[in-house]
């Protein structure tokens, strides 16, 4: 029963085996392990089985109407009379019989990859190959005595190669199509949205803000998913620095809104422009005299505060979408959907204040590379009834009765960066939400991003760190960071 269960398993592997092109229109990568994985899968397995039962049904019914057909059966017969002829006259006639072509292989190759691998003479292991040509121009080279080709794949096709090999003591050659994959990243185009559509945007963006002891940057890049299809990016932020006070936001259109583009954007403006207005007066004062208190009865009133200032501005940009929708497109507030991350940020002698609003997916954190046990998550990810969904600034969460609890704060010490990011920069760094709360992902993050930072040109260096590549994960992707040192 096992060997047929690996038999079963092994047929699936080879028919679920894909080419490049399709593993891209997949969304990533598919490599043998993963196919192993998913051939082995109960489902498939049972699929696999009913498809071989199948098989062997109709295979049956096949052969049982070849015995009961007399033209065939005589053929049969006359085919087989005719072999048995030829077998008794051949030694009188001196005929020798032709060997039959050795057939050899290779394992694929994949473009930008090293490549080592042994070639084989199927079903005759002591088959032994002299010299291969055609190896020279995709950059290979041949060992005869470990029977190995190997080298760094400079191009993508299928190549046919020319062996030489000894049977019986005589040279002969043979044919063998070497297959190179793809690099996944050379199938991706960069094409450009249709002239004339409403609000263009460009394809990138970055700001840095640099006054004080205040370091803060920020950046914006389409997705490759985007760029393949012509589509434009729907992420935005917005960064300000003002009388003290830091707002930081980032928003992510939703991918299905066509007018999630200018949603984004005017959803960041719109949250920044309150925030930032009120703190500068008397309600920024009153703030921080509670925060340089932070007792018990001060952070009641800093989280009531926080609650009136955040439910301001999401109405106001709640209300410019609704507006602006219907008036200035012909549109509905869903066409503009988008999520939002905010964050006010104020150091305070030796801590760090920070309230937090968050609404979708992506991640806000506040990171500490002296504390290693803890990483401060301040937001919960919103989930929809199906994977992938995620919940967007609209009118119910206005209404909703957890509003509150999309907000955070605290005053932290030992602060070394706050981040936040939409879901194209958070899923291929942290892949779950668990992932959020592993301390050594934060590290792994900051010691790649750190060198950026303390650089020349953060911003620019920054947005070209986010084309990173991540097989399935080709979103916009958009992230701002407020750094304190390390």
């Amino acid at each position: 029963m096992a060997s047929k269960q690996h038999a079963i398993e092994d047929i699936s592997f080879k028919i679920f085996r894909i080419t490049a092109n399709q593993q891209l229109l997949l969304g990533g990568e598919i490599d043998d392990s993963n196919l192993n994985a998913f051939s082995k899968c109960k489902a498939v397995v049972e699929a696999v089985k009913k498809f071989a039962e199948q098989v062997e049904k109709e295979w049956t019914e096949f052969k049982k109407g070849e015995k009961m057909n007399p033209h065939v059966q005589g053929a049969q017969k006359h085919k087989a009379n005719q072999a048995a002829t030829s077998a008794k006259e051949a030694p009188s006639a001196g005929f020798i019989p032709t060997p039959q072509p050795i057939r050899f292989c290779l394992p694929n190759a994949k473009k930008g990859e090293p490549y080592k691998a042994v070639i084989s003479a199927v079903d005759e292991e002591s088959i032994k190959v002299t010299d291969i040509k055609g190896l020279e121009e995709i950059g290979f080279a041949f060992n005869p005595e470990t029977q190995e080709v190997s080298g760094d794949a400079q191009k993508s096709g299928e190549f046919k190669l020319s062996l030489k090999y000894k049977r019986a003591k005589e040279a002969q050659t043979e044919d063998v199509v070497l297959i190179i994959n793809p690099d996944p990243r050379d199938l991706w185009q960069e094409n450009e949205p249709e002239e004339g559509q409403t609000k263009p945007k460009a394809h990138t963006d970055s700001k840095i803000i640099m006054a004080n002891d205040v370091y803060i940057v920020a950046a914006s890049r389409r997705g490759r998913s985007h760029a393949h299809v012509g589509s434009f990016r729907d992420d935005d932020f917005r960064i300000e620095h003002s009388n003290g006070w830091n707002v930081l936001v980032v928003a992510d259109g939703a991918g299905s809104a066509k007018l999630s583009r200018i949603g984004s954007k005017e959803a960041s403006n719109a949250i920044c422009d309150i925030v930032t207005a009120e703190l500068k007066g008397e309600y920024g004062d009153a703030l921080l005299n509670l925060i340089n208190k932070w007792d018990d009865e001060a952070k009641i009133d800093i989280q009531s505060k926080m609650y009136r200032l955040f439910q301001k501005a999401a109405k106001n940009a709640v209300e410019i979408i609704e507006t602006s929708s219907t008036q200035d497109y012909s549109a509905q507030p869903r066409d503009m959907a988008t999520t939002l991350l905010a964050a006010i940020t104020r150091k305070v002698g030796a801590k760090v204040f920070i309230a937090s609003f968050w609404v979708g997916d992506g991640a806000i954190a506040a990171y500490s590379s002296s504390d290693k046990t803890t990483i401060r998550i301040l937001g919960v990810p919103d989930e929809g009834e199906y994977a992938g969904q995620t919940r967007f600034l609209d009118c119910s969460i206005l209404k909703d009765e957890g509003f509150s609890k999309r907000i955070k704060i605290g005053l932290l010490p030992k602060v070394t960066a706050i981040f936040l990011m939409t879901d194209g920069v958070s899923d291929p760094q942290f892949e779950t939400e668990n992932g959020l709360n592993d301390p050594s992902k934060w590290d792994a993050l900051w010691q790649e991003i750190k060198p950026i930072l303390l650089g020349e040109k953060p911003d620019e260096k920054l947005l070209e760190w986010l084309n990173f590549w991540s097989p399935g994960n080709h979103d916009d992707r958009t992230i701002a960071i407020q750094w304190f040192g390390d």
